[in-house]
This record gives structure tokens, sequence and C-alpha cells, in this order.
């Protein structure tokens, strides 16, 4: 019998960059700017995915303190089921809740953890958004000038960095 091993350790993400014309103008430079100014793939930032960046009703995973809780997201396909860590929350969108009732904590939006001012009694639950840690996956942006002040990309890999 063969057998597979999962070694996705980082995913990556295909970027479309489309034609930017005169109107877009400053939306490319601003792409272009991001590109330079985290040369390459030598520096993250944050990347909302449209596709995923919302959870609701996922149970927060406890750390080795007892006020200290981390955000997760669960992933379930049949009686396959993925947890990822969430590191990047979204300002003022992660809502805690214990026993269906709204409590109030402290978020650090650097790394996805929530503490509590006294232990919880029951498990807590909370609802978010979160962008993601990525790079770019290459130091060589493959920009084609097609007249003046447009310019083509026809895509980048980003990658997540994973902590």
């Amino acid at each position: 019998m063969a057998e597979r091993h999962c070694r996705a350790t980082q995913w990556k993400y295909r970027i479309e960059l489309k034609v930017v014309a005169d109107a877009d103008a400053e939306a490319a430079v601003l792409r272009f700017s991001l590109f330079r100014a985290r040369k390459g793939r030598a520096y993250g930032f944050r990347f909302r995915d449209w596709n995923d960046f919302e959870a609701a009703g996922e149970p927060l995973g406890a750390t080795a303190e007892p006020l200290v809780w981390q955000l997760f997201k669960q992933y379930v396909s049949g009686s396959s089921a993925e947890q990822r860590v969430i590191t990047k929350p979204v300002a003022g969108s992660v809502v805690v809740r214990i026993g269906g009732t709204p409590v109030a904590v402290t978020v650090n939006h650097l790394n996805g953890k929530v503490t509590f001012a006294a232990a919880p009694g029951a498990q807590p639950y909370a609802d978010f958004q979160f962008d993601v840690a990525v790079r770019f996956d290459t130091d060589h942006l493959p920009v084609v000038a097609v007249d003046y002040h447009i310019h083509q990309v026809s895509s980048i890999v980003v990658v997540e960095i994973r902590a």
C-alpha cells in the first residue's frame, strides 16, 4: 500500500496582478513599492485572503498559562481535520464568548493570543477576522512596460510564514 506524507508547512498563494492603466497608476506604484520595501522575499507583511478571512464560533486553545488562550480556525472535511493557528487577528474584530455571553478580553494582534482577567470556567469561543503573515516567494518582480504608465505583472507568488 502506498503512503503519502503531508509536508505542507507553507501555503502558497498565486496573486494575479492585472494590467494597470493611467487611472490605476497609483495602485501600481503601491504594488511595486510594497515589493521593493519588503526587499523581495526578505520581509513579510499582512495579507488578506478574501476567500478565507473570517471565523465564527471557533473554540480557543488553552496554553500553559490559564489566563492566556490562542485563536485557532478549524478546517474539517469528513474525518479529516486541521487546526490553523491564527496569529494576525484584525483589530476590533475579535468577539469572545463563554456560554454564549460576550466577555471582555485583551487581544494581542501580533500573535493571536487572548488574555482573560480571570480564568474562564468553561470553553471560550470566538468570532473574528484575520490576515495571514506572508512574504514574496521571489526576489525578482517580472514587470513588463506595455506603454507609458501601463505596466503588466503576470503573477507573483506569496508564501505563508509559519511561526
